[in-house]
């Protein structure tokens, strides 16, 4: 079997430098050793850990706010894109087994979808993929961490040019700039890099949902403060064994690579999908309201402090909900001039 390795230079040597999202395609989505298509994936703790593996506050928090806005919208159907190690599916499905009748996981990764799998059983049904979806039921979609593993762009702006930044091998792999007429809209004006993420992807998934909230949960920022803050713009990272690796092309096929979402671009595309943006919030303010309700179950602090304060998820991962059809009850409806 080919390395990664040898496949990126081979690819390469007959494409020329390859694109950010091309690079990352493949390093993640390569089905023989991208990083995704592990049989036991090494994302499980080791390299980076999500807010639903901390325990069982971010659940609870998603459950208190959403639950109205289910029965509201008579939702029987939850599509979870990215379950990952399948632990918010798992407690998701605990607390809302009496409201909906089955939990579609929609998995890209072969070795993750045994690991789901093998853990996902009861009380509700779970289903993998989207093949026996029937579009026409009001649907509930959430994806938490899935929107920046998808593919990005990495462009430069320069005076009144942009380049884009590509990977290309010469004795060891580097980046090489070439000339793009990708437009940088809700970035700024500032010269630098900008990651921009193509998300026709989530479109085209949700395209056949006649009635869904949409709740996307990821980290990144909105126009305003990619304006105020340039530097936020450069946020390609990876993460190997829970360190933070700045050169995509270490541990290939062993490390994670994410970028940060541009709300406000994201905002724009959905609007421009035939979506409805309902509301954008800060992780922080969703477990504040679980906080609020006097709940008697006890919380680790330490987890509380990972998923609520400023310098760790709570002001960096952000809440954005999209609608079609449907209504959303708890937390403020915010216009799209904040974004």
């Amino acid at each position: 079997m080919r390395t990664l390795k040898s496949k990126l230079i081979n690819l390469i040597k007959d494409q020329g430098p390859l694109g950010l999202d091309q690079f990352m395609d493949l390093v993640l989505y390569d089905p023989e050793c991208g990083y995704y298509h592990q049989r036991e994936p090494a994302m499980l703790g080791r390299d980076f850990i999500t807010a639903p593996e901390m325990g069982e506050i971010f659940a609870d928090a998603l459950s208190v706010w959403l639950k109205p806005a289910i029965e509201l919208n008579h939702i029987e159907q939850v599509i979870e894109l990215g379950p990952g190690a399948g632990a918010l599916a798992q407690q998701l499905g605990s607390h809302w087994q009496d409201l909906i009748r089955t939990y579609y996981c929609v998995e890209k990764s072969i070795g993750l979808q045994a690991y789901q799998k093998d853990k996902l059983s009861g009380p509700i049904h779970y289903e993998w993929g989207l093949a026996d979806l029937d579009p026409q039921p009001s649907s509930l979609v959430i994806a938490n961490e899935f929107l920046d593993a998808l593919p990005a762009k990495r462009i430069y702006k320069r005076e009144d040019d942009c380049l884009e930044s590509c990977i290309d091998f010469q004795d060891h792999f580097k980046w090489h700039t070439i000339p793009t007429d990708i437009q940088l809209e809700h970035f700024g004006s500032a010269e630098g890099v900008c990651d921009v993420i193509d998300y026709n992807p989530l479109f085209e998934m949700l395209k056949p949902l006649a009635h869904s909230l949409v709740v996307l949960i990821d980290y990144g920022y909105h126009a305003s403060e990619y304006i105020a803050h340039p530097q936020l713009r450069d946020s390609l990272r990876g993460f190997y064994r829970n360190q933070v690796i700045h050169e995509p092309w270490q541990h290939l096929g062993q490390m994670d690579l994410t970028v940060d979402i541009n709300f406000s671009r994201l905002a724009f595309q959905a609007e421009a999908e035939g979506w409805q943006v309902i509301s954008y919030f800060r992780q922080s303010e969703l477990i504040q309201l679980l906080m609020k309700q006097g709940l008697e179950r006890t919380y680790d602090p330490y987890q509380i402090k990972q998923l609520m304060y400023p310098t760790q998820m709570g002001e960096r991962v952000r809440v954005m909900v999209l609608s079609r059809q449907s209504s959303l009850v708890h937390l403020n409806q915010i216009g799209l001039e904040r974004l």
